[in-house]
């Protein structure tokens, strides 16, 4: 299964987790919209982004390429400040529209602005998306 990590960083965090992945899956890692990498060829295709004023930054990314992501493995992973559960977090997630939603495998991970994040973004934190790679990989 071929597998790319497309990413967006404001800060830092969200590059950490990409490399991370890229790292751990032997994966080609891009830079979004940077135009050197074609989802067509890979299988399975992660999409890391941050998330700022409850807003995922590359959404219109995955919508206005989900005529070409729909038939393969996506699952996105939304970095940011907001705990998991917490109703933000939420809301951000049902910005995604339905049908994209019911095809893609989502996490939120915590991001890290200034000292009182310090220490938040771990690669311990990547264990539940490598464990759902892992499952549908065989």
């Amino acid at each position: 299964m071929r597998a790319i990590v497309v990413y967006r960083s404001s800060l830092g965090a969200t590059r950490k987790y990409a490399r991370w992945l890229q790292e751990a899956l032997e994966a080609d890692l891009v830079k979004a919209d940077s135009g050197r990498r074609s989802a067509l060829d890979y299988d399975l295709i992660i999409i890391c982004s941050p998330t700022y004023m409850g807003r995922i930054s590359l959404l219109g990314y995955l919508r206005k390429r989900w005529a070409v992501l729909k038939d393969k493995w996506v699952i996105l992973v939304a970095v940011g400040l907001a705990p998991p559960a917490s109703r933000d977090s939420r809301k951000t997630y049902e910005q995604i529209p339905e049908d994209i939603r019911s095809r893609v495998r989502y996490f939120k991970l915590p991001g890290s602005i200034g000292p009182a994040g310090r220490g938040r973004v771990r690669q311990e934190n990547l264990r539940p998306v490598l464990e759902y790679i892992r499952s549908i990989r065989g």
